[in-house]
């Protein structure tokens, strides 16, 4: 969380406030909403960011107003903002359960007074019509606080429920931006469903369960009961997988889960169409597992899933050398077929795989990858390709050497593969930045410069046979370059930042463009009085002068379209009145001090 000395200022700022009171309270509040505007709240900021940033305001905030009136005021700036975004929902269902927000993160004794008022997850529809004050009073007489009460501030709703306001924790409140428990522990689900069945066992299992029990107090009873049978489910199969271990082959460990109380497991194409039919290896230790589960699950059955936990350790010999590599199982199917002749044709392969050619030459490139088999010239017979088992020194030194990571690369038969990466795309986009900066400076086009312009720009500059940007893809390549503080991005809307504009805000851009008029006319003004030029022509050079120069700063210097600040003259009166001023003041001192004798 916060360091030690993030936890200074926040007790400056504590100290601060409870000082000055309600003024410091909305001059902090403002300066913080717009602090989160400028900062935070854009297209150049991923969610995660957000949610992170969101998560720390909370803790921080809930320092030092205990009330929470500006952990929900604040809050909901960035909870609006952050709806609108189509990759949210799955970032916060990914976060809390990363993150873990609540976990014995008890860090004041505000969320300590809090946590021990209410651990139950409340709505604010559920409170309407309850006397929430009743409740507070009696919580705070039973644990003996009542000495402790501090009335709500002034800037407090009054038409809001203390309870739901009081009950606010990270948890809570990036719960809330679902608007729905119930969506929020559906998503919950899903993702713990598909964490359990990539690490099973082995990783992460216990902090999983310790989790889920600490979830299970802020929601009611029932509502967490499929994500408990799901983490049994993994238990058992633990236990199991150890019992029948003595009585197979070699060890299996299936994850057998309850198919009423999970969220329906999609199988991948080639399950869909072509049934599951393991190699004689497998299908023996599968039937002996089926009869050691029959023995302690009674009216039960087992369907298998080869696209879920399927991941083969196998001891390969070839020429002598032993290797030891983990593979997909349906890889590893095709493999154990060249264990029993070392050259295929392609059309043999489909009929002893009992795959298509198409599924069959996914899984016959990927073994390929890897340097487990190649790829050999045509059949003289039927003119057809065909796969051979790799036995050359140089490819088995390079499966010894690779790193086990490589061979845990993820393979989906239900999704074609892309040769590239978006991050490989992003890269490729890099070639066209110098145009798309040049069109971004310049504006050859009236039409607006957003992500969907540029991306129909890229689609036209992709050479056949290329891999076409995504939107997406297009993003994170304009993303990328508000990070390098080459472009920004209003409205959705690009724009260009030369080495010279310095200012990327309006704003701040204004205020230089204001000073620097205020420092020009001091010096016009001296200048002036001491020549001295005097009459309505020394008047107009002024004005003349310092309009001029604004604009050439503004539109020359620093590369800006003057029509994003209004127009030409909408700049020329920026702090026209307070320079003028300063300009006559400065004038007749200057020349009353040359005339003086």
């Amino acid at each position: 969380m916060w360091k030690d000395r993030g936890k200074n200022v926040i007790s400056s700022i504590k100290k601060l406030i409870d000082n000055y009171d309600l003024y410091s309270r909305e001059a902090f509040s403002i300066a913080l909403e717009k602090l989160i505007r400028d900062k935070l709240l854009h297209v150049g900021v991923n969610t995660h960011d957000i949610l992170q940033a969101y998560a720390t305001i909370i803790e921080c905030l809930s320092q030092y107003d205990p009330s929470f009136v500006l952990v929900h005021r604040i809050c909901r700036i960035i909870r609006d903002y952050v709806k609108q975004r189509p990759d949210t929902m799955r970032t916060i269902i990914t976060f809390i359960a990363i993150e873990k927000p609540g976990d014995n993160c008890l860090t004041s004794d505000i969320a300590v007074t809090n946590a021990s008022r209410l651990t139950l997850m409340l709505e604010e529809e559920q409170l309407n019509g309850l006397n929430d004050e009743y409740v507070i009073m009696m919580c705070d007489n039973r644990e003996n606080r009542w000495m402790d009460w501090i009335p709500d501030p002034i800037d407090a709703d009054p038409k809001e429920s203390r309870l739901f306001r009081e009950s606010a924790d990270v948890f809570n409140m990036l719960v809330s931006i679902y608007g729905s428990k119930d969506l929020f522990v559906k998503e919950y689900q899903n993702l713990l469903a598909e964490r359990l069945l990539s690490n099973g066992w082995e990783r992460h299992i216990h902090s999983e369960f310790t989790y889920l029990e600490t979830m299970k107090r802020r929601f009611t009873e029932g509502e967490l009961n499929q994500c408990e049978v799901m983490i049994r489910d993994i238990r058992d199969s633990w236990k199991l997988a150890r019992f029948a271990a003595s009585s197979l082959p070699f060890p299996v460990s299936p994850r057998v889960v309850s198919f009423v109380y999970w969220p329906e497991i999609q199988s991948s194409d080639l399950d869909s169409n072509f049934p599951f039919h393991p190699h004689s290896i497998f299908k023996d230790a599968l039937d002996n597992y089926e009869k050691v589960y029959s023995q302690h699950k009674a009216a039960r059955s087992i369907t298998w899933h080869s696209d879920f936990g399927s991941l083969v350790e196998l001891e390969l010999e070839i020429d002598g050398k032993t290797l030891d590599i983990e593979l997909p199982l349906p890889q590893a199917q095709i493999l154990f077929l060249f264990a029993e002749k070392e050259k295929w044709i392609i059309s043999e392969l489909a009929e002893k795989s009992g795959i298509n050619s198409t599924q069959l030459k996914k899984r016959l490139e990927w073994l390929c990858s890897k340097g487990l088999i190649f790829q050999g010239g045509l059949d003289e017979i039927t003119l057809e390709e065909t796969f051979c088992l790799t036995s050359s020194p140089s490819s088995i030194q390079i499966i010894e050497k690779r790193d086990e990571a490589v061979m845990l690369d993820d393979f989906s038969d239900d999704e074609e593969e892309e040769q590239n990466s978006v991050e490989d795309v992003v890269e490729e986009l890099e070639q066209y930045w110098n145009y798309t900066k040049n069109l971004l400076i310049y504006r050859t086009t009236n039409e607006p410069l957003t992500a969907q312009y540029l991306h129909r720009m890229f689609k036209n500059f992709t050479s056949p046979g290329k891999t076409i940007p995504s939107l997406d893809a297009v993003q994170m390549f304009m993303h990328r370059k508000v990070r390098q503080n080459l472009v920004i991005i209003e409205n959705g809307v690009s724009k260009a930042l030369t080495r010279r504009s310095c200012w990327a805000d309006k704003d701040e851009l204004l205020d230089v463009v204001y000073w620097g008029r205020q420092i020009l006319s001091l010096v016009i003004g001296l200048l002036w009085g001491l020549i001295p030029l005097k009459g309505f022509v020394a008047l107009v050079l002024y004005i003349g002068t310092s309009t001029i120069l604004g604009h050439l700063y503004l539109t020359w210097y620093q590369e800006k379209d003057d029509e994003d600040f209004g127009g030409f003259w909408e700049v020329a009166k920026e702090g026209f009145g307070a320079a003028f001023a300063t300009f006559m003041v400065s004038w007749v001192t200057a020349y009353s001090a040359s005339q003086f004798e």
